[in-house]
């Protein structure tokens, strides 16, 4: 009902710095944040992941329930909630505060970087 009023509203309702840092995006954002419909912590984590998205077209958010998609949170090694998956990379854990979880999305390209630099090196290692 939140993710409505706002979009209805216009108003992500993100602070002034977020909103210039998602301004520098140029490249699509990918979050996915696990849920479970127990968790207490998980609609606010939700809620963020889609305020950004709807703050810039350069960001899609999604709301995966873990228990439903057991192949998903095996892949992004889900064994607890909220977890949020950025561009299949960085993974962050719990109802994180705006300022931290617009860090971890603005420094996505350099992780993204650096997981396949280490994965090509050590695939010459075997």
């Amino acid at each position: 009902i939140e993710d409505i009023r706002l979009v209805s509203s216009g108003n992500p309702e993100l602070s002034d710095a977020t909103l210039a840092e998602l301004a520098k995006l140029s490249s699509p954002v990918n979050i996915q944040v696990f849920v479970t419909p127990t968790c207490p912590y998980c609609p606010r984590a939700v809620l963020l992941a889609h305020r950004l998205a709807m703050a810039s077209d350069f960001v899609t958010a999604s709301m995966v329930e873990a228990t439903e998609f057991p192949q998903l949170s095996n892949r992004y090694q889900v064994y607890g909630v909220p977890r949020t998956v950025i561009n299949d990379v960085i993974h962050v854990e719990g109802a994180v505060p705006e300022n931290m979880l617009i860090t971890k999305l603005m420094n996505v390209k350099d992780d993204a970087f650096m997981e396949k630099a280490r994965a090509n090196f050590e695939g010459m290692l075997n």
